[in-house]
């Protein structure tokens, strides 16, 4: 039998859609409260938004009529007819956040249009009024938000932990900051003032106060115009770039959004500049008819289409590498390119400087058919395989190996082990050769190290005679407060020192060696400000990051010494087979292989 169904399942329906955590609470409000023409926004929140948000703001507010209507499902004075959808220049025109948000928890409604000292407060839980009365206040509207989904628990059991669900909201303010320049934003998170923003900020300066003058170090300032489509920003410097998509932010028309099209426009405006696998810093604002774009596609109003998307992927591609080779050139390229090294994290050690391999790195020299094809004993064991000057000899390296490494590697008593181009360790095995990936193998061996400080005994820590002090983004910041103890249990010692500043102050001791501790903790930092919320996923994602930013490099030199150990170590793990990206450790030629090679 079909039926009508009651308003309050409708609501809770619609919230399904609209509200699919705090941060969604955070941004439908603050988003009406900007269209409602606040010059200043006051956040409050606690317990990541789950006990309370509260919204202050001092734009027009609403009358005690307006304010009642304003509950009602599809309620709006945004739109009034179909034509006005093609016309939006407003965040919100839906008419479905507040009573979708109030049919979820308990709200209070408090507000004034200024047209009288009094304005008038509402009063709401599971969607139904509770109470209605007059208040003194001035002109504007606070909005109080508690015990979200306290009345639907199988919505509240799907939230995260508070710090997860904060940095959320943490993200969600962060748009609306950078979208609206002339607005003064303040956000708190029980009872810590997070940030305070003052209104009239320059582009360049808000970045700074929200994601630190670090990452602003070498930006560049974008400007380009073509007939109808507008394009400004910043694009933050190629050796700013970091391993995961967060710190790039994307606006149409005002309204922050997630565009592939958009997101590949960027990225191919950067092109080379760029490393690979590495993703900029960048706040991009694009503005086009209202007419050409439709932001009616998704009720999170995320998503928006074009009418011709080729046309504005061309505009912004041109805008964004333009802008680059005015401020960078192809000179700045080569060195931070050469100096960030290859993929994978795995940097060449190379010096700088764009090289060609020229004759004389080659082990032989072609001076004719036959006459030095080959190299002499002497040369070969100098250019086929590593030989460490004042290296003790191998028969006098003495390392106590463990039964599993003996047993799992098959090596023969006393092997060999050679180290080829610093990439690759091979040796002789019973019945062939095998051959090592000393990154890869490396990363397998700290990956299931850290899992181990992580479940069970904590790694120790080597203290920094002189703390670093790392100026952190306010997204950054909130994964160092949610993280905080788990760094610490695998070596990062990490202290608040004002603001969104932390003092680096141990770290674990084989990174002592490498010096790139600073780049190894906000890698760290960024790959888990990307999810992975279950405690498994967590610390596999910390393990896997901490293995890959501070294992030994393509290019990094092994004495005899290293190499063996490294052997050892990687046999005696548990799944020696791979690192934690599912690469291949080493590969193994048997006698028979090699036979076949060479038509035995």
């Amino acid at each position: 039998m079909i039926q009508i169904l009651p308003d309050g399942v409708i609501n809770k329906i619609a919230a399904g859609e609209v509200v699919e955590r705090p941060a969604s609470v955070v941004k439908e409000l603050v988003e009406n409260a900007l269209d409602a023409g606040a010059r200043s926004v006051d956040i409050l929140v606690r317990g990541g938004g789950r006990d309370l948000i509260e919204i202050v703001d001092d734009g027009s507010g609403m009358s005690a009529d307006d304010a009642r209507l304003a509950l009602k499902r599809h309620a709006t004075s945004k739109i009034s007819t179909v034509e006005d959808l093609s016309t939006l220049d407003t965040f919100g025109f839906r008419g479905e956040a507040l009573p979708s948000i109030a049919s979820v928890c308990r709200f209070t409604l408090e507000t004034s249009d200024g047209s009288s000292p009094e304005g008038v407060q509402i009063m709401i839980e599971g969607g139904r009024v509770m109470g209605e009365k007059p208040v003194a206040r001035v002109r504007g509207t606070t909005i109080r938000v508690e015990h979200l989904f306290a009345n639907v628990p199988a919505r509240r059991k799907f939230l995260k932990s508070v710090q997860t669900e904060y940095r959320h909201i943490v993200k969600s303010v962060t748009e609306a900051a950078l979208s609206r320049l002339d607005v003064g934003f303040t956000l708190r998170h029980d009872q810590r003032e997070v940030f305070r923003l003052r209104g009239g900020r320059e582009l360049r300066q808000r970045a700074a106060e929200l994601f630190g003058s670090k990452a602003l170090s070498g930006a560049v300032l974008l400007a380009a115009e073509l007939d109808d489509l507008r394009l400004r920003g910043i694009l933050g410097a190629p050796v700013a770039s970091r391993r995961t998509s967060g710190a790039v932010h994307l606006f149409v028309n005002g309204r922050p959004v997630n565009h592939r099209g958009l997101s590949y426009a960027l990225f191919t405006g950067y092109g080379e500049l760029l490393p690979q696998g590495r993703y900029p810093f960048a706040c991009l604002f694009l503005e086009v008819f209202s007419s050409d774009v439709d932001v009616n596609v998704h009720p999170a109003k995320r998503e928006v289409r074009f009418t011709d998307e080729a046309r504005v992927k061309d505009f912004v591609i041109t805008g964004v590498r333009e802008a680059l080779g005015r401020e960078l050139g192809t000179r700045t390229f080569y060195r931070d390119r050469a100096l960030k090294g290859g993929t994978n994290g795995a940097g060449s050690g190379a010096t700088g400087v764009e090289r060609r391999v020229g004759e004389n790195d080659l082990p032989w020299h072609h001076t004719g058919l036959f006459t030095g094809l080959l190299p002499d004993a002497k040369d070969a064991a100098g250019s086929l395989f590593e030989v460490v000057e004042g290296a003790p000899a191998h028969d006098d390296v003495s390392v106590e190996r463990p039964e599993s490494a003996r047993a799992g590697s098959d090596f023969s008593d006393d092997p060999l082990i050679w180290q080829v181009h610093d990439r690759y360790l091979i040796a002789p095995i019973s019945g062939g050769i095998i051959v090592i990936d000393q990154h890869a193998a490396h990363e397998r061996i700290l990956y299931e190290e850290t899992l181990g400080h992580l479940t069970d005994a904590p790694a120790a820590s080597q203290q920094l005679l002189f703390p670093r002090l790392l100026e952190l983004s306010v997204d950054q910041a909130s994964v160092v407060d949610e993280f905080a103890s788990l760094l610490t249990r695998v070596g990062f010692d990490l202290k608040a020192f004002g603001g969104n500043t932390v003092a680096l102050e141990a770290i674990p001791p084989y990174l002592e060696k490498a010096g790139n501790e600073e780049e190894v903790i906000l890698s760290i930092i960024d790959d888990l400000g990307e999810g992975g919320e279950g405690i498994g996923s967590v610390h596999e994602k910390i393990a896997a990051s901490v293995a890959c930013r501070a294992a030994i490099k393509f290019g990094q030199r092994l004495d005899p010494v290293e190499r063996r150990i490294l052997v050892d170590r990687l046999f005696a793990c548990k799944k020696p087979q791979v690192c934690p990206h599912g690469r291949p450790t080493h590969l193994i030629l048997s006698l028979e292989e090699l036979d076949l090679r060479f038509d035995r």
